[in-house]
């Protein structure tokens, strides 16, 4: 239901101050999905996954560009040799993704909670309270 699947039997639910019965296209705009696996291309590198989604949403350009550093960055699988943490630095952005250790596959997958690539995430993951 929050996904705009199934319309809800009852009740509402707001995401970002918006209505699922009425707003679900203004919603979903603004939405990605995390499914339990990947879906993620072996022979491209993490740079092409995110440049082909931004132009999928429509940006281009220098725009672009620096959404997928910014985007690569907050997920450690920048080109930045100072970056040395845990799957990052090197030239980590341009290696292909089969190369990629599962964790860094996920991040790629999940990328930064920013407005540009994907505010909000359903998980398609069974979760429980």
């Amino acid at each position: 239901m929050l996904t705009g699947l199934f319309e809800p039997t009852s009740g509402t639910a707001f995401i970002g101050g918006k209505s699922i019965k009425h707003d679900m296209a203004s919603i979903q705009q603004s939405m990605g999905v995390c499914p339990q696996h990947d879906h993620l291309y072996d022979d491209l590198t993490a740079r092409e996954h995110l440049l082909f989604y931004g132009r999928l949403k429509g940006f281009g350009g220098k725009e672009l560009k620096q959404m997928v550093d910014g985007a690569l960055e907050a997920v450690n699988l920048s080109d930045d040799p100072e970056a040395s943490g845990v799957g990052g630095g090197g030239n980590t952005s341009n290696k292909r993704v089969k190369t990629f250790s599962g964790g860094m596959k996920r991040r790629l997958s999940v990328g930064p909670p920013n407005d540009d690539f994907s505010p909000r995430l359903a998980s398609c993951v069974p979760v429980s309270s």
